[in-house]
C-alpha cells in the first residue's frame, strides 16, 4: 500500500475515487487505473472518457453571495409563507365544500333510493292484499257454488226418487191392468 497526496491541478470532486486518493492509503491497481484514466490536470484521457461518460459528477454548488437587502428576503420569505398557508386554506375550504356538496347530494339519493323502496314495499303490499282479497273471493264463491250443486243435487235425486215411486206405481198398474185383461187373478 502506498499513500498518496492528491497533486494541486487534480480536482478531486472530479475523480471518482476521490476519498481513496485524499490523504488515504490506496493500492498499486488503483493508482495505476487512475492515472491512465486521468491526466496530469485532473482531466480524463481521452481513451477513459467514454468509460465514465456515464458517471458524471453533478456540478459544483456555488457559493451564493447574501444579498445586501437581508430584509427584503425575508419578507419575500414570509409572504411566500403567508401565500402558501392561504393556498393551503382555500384548498382545504374547497374540499370541504366538495365534501358538504357530495354528502348532501349522497343525502338526497338515500332519500329517493328510501322513497322508491318505500313505494315499491307498499305497492307490493297493495298488489298482494289484492291477490288475497281475489282468493278468498274465489274461495268464497266456490264454497257458495257447492252449497247450490249440493242443494241442486239434493233436489233432484228427491224429484228423482218421486220420478221412481211413480213409475214404479204405474207399471205396478200396467201389470195388474195387463192381468186382468188376460184373466189372471
Amino acid at each position: 500500500m502506498v499513500t498518496v497526496e492528491v497533486r494541486p491541478g487534480i480536482d478531486p470532486l472530479r475523480l471518482p475515487s476521490a476519498p481513496l486518493l485524499h490523504r488515504t492509503m490506496a493500492s498499486a491497481p488503483v493508482l495505476n487505473q487512475l492515472l491512465k484514466t486521468y491526466n496530469f490536470y485532473g482531466k480524463p484521457t481521452s481513451a477513459s472518457s467514454t468509460a465514465f461518460r456515464k458517471h458524471k459528477m453533478p456540478p459544483r454548488a456555488k457559493k451564493t453571495q447574501q444579498s445586501a437587502d437581508y430584509d427584503s428576503d425575508i419578507d419575500g420569505i414570509f409572504q411566500a409563507q403567508q401565500r402558501i398557508r392561504e393556498l393551503k386554506k382555500e384548498k382545504n375550504d374547497e374540499i370541504q365544500k366538495v365534501v358538504g356538496e357530495t354528502e348532501a347530494q349522497l343525502e338526497k339519493l338515500q332519500k329517493r333510493i328510501h322513497t322508491t323502496i318505500d313505494k315499491k314495499h307498499k305497492q307490493s303490499a297493495k298488489n298482494h292484499a289484492a291477490d288475497v282479497a281475489k282468493l278468498a273471493e274465489s274461495v268464497e264463491r266456490r264454497a257458495e257454488i257447492e252449497r247450490d250443486i249440493i242443494s241442486l243435487t239434493k233436489a233432484m235425486s228427491s224429484k228423482m226418487h218421486e220420478l221412481e215411486t211413480m213409475m214404479l206405481e204405474a207399471y205396478d198398474h200396467r201389470v195388474k191392468s195387463a192381468q186382468e185383461c188376460i184373466g189372471h187373478d
